[in-house]
């Protein structure tokens, strides 16, 4: 503990000290230049955990008792300690906030803290008032929208978020935001109650796992509870599901699948052909998805679909996501009995949070940890920089991965996705979110370390890390020594980092800047990086190629502005192969383009494609047998395709059903981006690619071996034109010989 000694009277003894207790009535601290015997009235009072802040300038910062505040910016000597006054927290009601003040409780690591530096609040406090009694309680989740100022804009009054303050005709809610906003003076403002009463609450309940409470098919009888509505199951948009086996040996299967729909249901099912198979064995929704439970069950507010007649605008004008994100597990195994099992939940669209779930038994799942930030921006201290939730860990043998650092596996994760800042045309000159890189231990949630943008504290504040990282982190035991040693990181600003991580300490870790191949200020340059890179090593004293593509994959329409960006497909060199990375600087005008010759010098940094106007990387790349498979779309508006697999105003069609843009999938050398797939257009010319019937977003590569016969097969999975959609690379092997003697003693 630390505690304040006050009226002693030795010089040096009155102030707040760490103790060592002694017993139940003694302590002691140390200070080797105070000797003596005190005389006087001495006091021993455990230090207070109360921190007041005070604002800057005359401006009321809006916060009442009881509103959830985010902090940040204070440093704590050590600087590279965590500062106790950094965080979320929850406005006192003593001493009460006056217009300029307020109070928090510290955690208890702070009891009699100092710190430096200038904060941040990162949340303000709104109050809505209704025209008549809103019935709403304290703690209610309550959906406000049609909040509107002339200046500044504040759409961050609109959203959904917990109450308090509650009177009959006004409640308060934090809302995020670095300095409070005006009033919105308009009559357009409603105020949604999501959260149910007791009877309401029982209906839903029974629908949300399908059945027909609203009777849609008029065969629902009176209390029976029989009949299943037929909207029973959620899509599955961008997540995958993950499939175990608890099967102790080789020979014997118990399989569950795992997977999660927009419905806002995770579902746990038993696989298997058996009669007792195929059934939903427990299902998972998090309190965050509520509200949007309660909406898709009303259907009010309405969202706006392409087929919505005209003249309506329904709220809110964006469907609801949920389980939305990738999804990975890890397994521990011994004598074949899975002794753990956990699964680690994004959410991407859905929201900021990362879940982890214990599912060593699978069928009694436990909730293993939780960290991220609510809809309504309250985040886990240390995590106010995660923005949507879209990776986890890629390479190094899984979603969870060893580093010297900690005893238990890690989660290495990009902090997210920005979308209030990306999703607009053309995108912000900066991100507010998603702008680090995250190590988290997988067991606990801990956060082990974080490098980013200097203004969410990280453990390592990096330069010119100011785009959010929506792509997986690509892992990599670079040295074969069973723990990561390195990482790559790319951004939505077009730029490639080095994560060197595999230091016993933390403290060593060092981030560096492969290449800025982008530009914010030039709409053609806009290019955005959505998918982890690939990386070929290479040999001592030469260099390991990192392969990458650009492309703005959330904006996919000829419509859109993003079109105008000229994507492309790169290699980097990095030549650091046994020492610590370094800021290279690549930038496109440093870089061979290899678009129409081949010939790289090999004094060249890398290279770059040129991809057609407005085609895109929409997968991450993967090198199989020198060769980077990769696919793309590109926006047709015309709907048909020429015979060289181009966009053409007139000719054949893409598709008989309708417009999904031109597929194309690539195969070219990784280390020339010569065209190595054997593909021809209609003149016979080779291109570096085949187009897919349909048009679409082909799936990401995936390679493997398989054994038929005497003989293995490497075969690569993505290519809707081959039966099956398998593409077998050609392997060429060096006719270069060597001889090797041995002798072998048989006894």
């Amino acid at each position: 503990n630390k505690v304040t000694i006050a009226g002693s009277s030795i010089a040096g003894t009155n102030d707040t000290f760490s103790i060592t207790k002694t017993g139940n009535k003694t302590f002691t601290y140390v200070d080797a230049a105070i000797a003596g015997t005190a005389t006087g009235t001495i006091t021993a009072t455990l230090a207070g955990n109360t921190a007041t802040v005070t604002t800057a300038g005359t401006t009321p910062h809006n916060l009442a008792a009881g509103a959830s505040v985010t902090l940040a910016g204070a440093v704590c000597p050590p600087s590279a300690a965590a500062c106790p006054f950094n965080g979320t927290f929850t406005v006192l009601a003593s001493p009460a906030p006056t217009s300029t003040t307020f109070a928090y409780t510290l955690p208890g690591n702070g009891v009699g803290a100092t710190a430096t530096g200038t904060m941040t609040v990162a949340a303000t406090l709104a109050r809505a008032t209704t025209a008549t009694a809103h019935g709403d309680a304290n703690g209610d989740s309550v959906t406000v929208a049609g909040a509107l100022c002339s200046s500044p804009p504040c759409a961050a009054y609109n959203g959904t978020f917990n109450i308090s303050n509650v009177t009959a005709s006004t409640f308060d809610y934090s809302y995020t935001g670095g300095s409070p906003l005006p009033a919105a003076s308009n009559s357009g403002i409603t105020a949604t109650d999501n959260t149910s009463t007791n009877t309401a609450l029982a209906v839903l309940m029974k629908w949300v796992p399908g059945q027909d409470t609203k009777n849609e098919h008029g065969f629902q009888v009176d209390s029976a509870n029989t009949d299943m509505r037929a909207s029973i199951h959620g899509d599955i948009l961008h997540s995958r599901p993950a499939v175990l086996n608890y099967g102790v040996t080789g020979s014997t299967d118990n399989v569950y699948v795992f997977y999660g729909g927009n419905d806002g249901v995770f579902r746990a099912v038993k696989g298997g052909q058996a009669a007792t198979d195929g059934k939903e064995q427990w299902a998972f929704i998090p309190p965050g998805f509520f509200g949007k439970l309660k909406r898709q069950y009303d259907n009010i507010p309405q969202v706006l679909y392409p087929s919505t007649p005209s003249g309506l605008t329904p709220t809110p004008t964006k469907r609801d996501y949920m389980w939305d994100g990738p999804m990975g597990a890890y397994v521990e195994r011994t004598s074949g009995v899975v002794t753990k099992a956990y699964l680690y939940l994004a959410l991407r669209r859905g929201g900021r949070y990362i879940y982890a779930l214990d599912v060593t038994s699978p069928t009694s799942p436990t909730l293993l940890w939780a960290k991220g930030c609510s809809d309504a921006g309250v985040c886990d201290s240390g995590f106010a920089e995660f923005g949507q939730t879209w990776s986890l860990t890629a390479g190094a043998g899984g979603v969870a991965v060893k580093i010297k650092a900690n005893t238990n596996p890690e989660l290495i994760l990009a902090a997210g996705y920005d979308a209030a800042s990306e999703d607009t045309e053309p995108p912000a000159a900066t991100d507010s979110l998603g702008r680090a890189v995250f190590v988290l231990d997988a067991f606990t949630g801990n956060l082990v370390w974080s490098a980013g943008n200097s203004s969410a504290s990280p453990t390592l504040s990096v330069s010119g890390m100011d785009f959010s990282v929506a792509a997986d982190v690509l892992a990599l035991d670079r040295h074969q020594t069973g723990f990561v040693d390195r990482a790559y990181a790319a951004d939505v600003g077009g730029n490639l980092w080095r994560l060197d991580i595999g230091d016993a300490s933390t403290a060593n870790w060092k981030v560096s800047k492969i290449a800025a191949i982008s530009d914010r200020n030039a709409v053609s340059s806009t290019r955005k990086f959505f998918y982890s890179p690939d990386v070929v090593f290479g040999d001592a004293g030469t260099f390991d190629s990192i392969v990458i593509g650009t492309g703005d994959r959330e904006h996919p329409l000829a419509s859109n502005a993003a079109e105008n960006a000229v994507n492309r497909a790169y290699m980097f060199k990095d030549p650091n192969i046994d020492t610590l990375g370094a800021d290279l600087g690549y930038t496109n005008s440093n870089l061979f383009d290899a678009t129409s010759s081949s010939s790289v010098p090999a004094t060249a940094n890398g290279w770059f494609v040129t991809l057609a106007a407005g085609e895109k990387v929409i997968n991450g790349p993967l090198v199989v047998a020198s060769s980077m498979i990769f696919g793309t779309n590109q926006p047709c508006a015309s709907g048909r395709v020429d015979a060289n697999g181009n966009c053409a105003t007139s000719g054949g069609t893409l598709s008989c059903t309708g417009n999904l843009g031109i597929a194309r999938r690539y195969d070219i050398d990784y280390l020339t981006g010569a065209p190595t797939g054997g593909y021809t257009n209609g003149s016979g010319t080779a291109v570096p690619f085949e187009v897919a019937p349909g048009g679409g977003f082909l799936p990401p590569p995936v390679a493997g071996v398989v054994e038929i016969g005497i003989n293995n097969y490497v075969f690569v999975v993505d290519n809707p034109l081959s039966p099956g959609g398998i593409h077998s690379p050609a392997i060429n092997v060096g006719t270069k010989r060597s001889r090797t003697y041995w002798k072998d003693r048989l006894e």
